[in-house]
């Protein structure tokens, strides 16, 4: 099996400055918050990833969390590279 973690997936944006106003908001609240690109259907995209959780379970309690504060979000897995 490969390894990986799992993060918080709060939003996709075609701008790259739109990206970093959340990763950074959401930094400061959660801690650990990066940028990710990726080329889907609709061109490329920067989506922004919060925590860095070993399970599935955790992810999912910091998924609530922000759904709390008012923001939607799901969970992903991300694979090491």
């Amino acid at each position: 099996a490969s390894e990986g973690f799992f993060a918080v997936q709060v939003g996709a944006f075609r701008s790259r400055q739109n990206a970093e106003r959340l990763r950074e908001r959401l930094a400061r609240s959660h801690g650990h918050a990066v940028i990710q690109e990726y080329d889907s259907p609709q061109g490329r995209l920067h989506r922004v990833l919060v925590g860095r959780l070993p399970t599935a379970a955790s992810a999912e309690a910091l998924a609530e969390k922000i759904e709390a504060e008012g923001g939607p979000s799901f969970v992903v897995r991300v694979d090491r590279p």
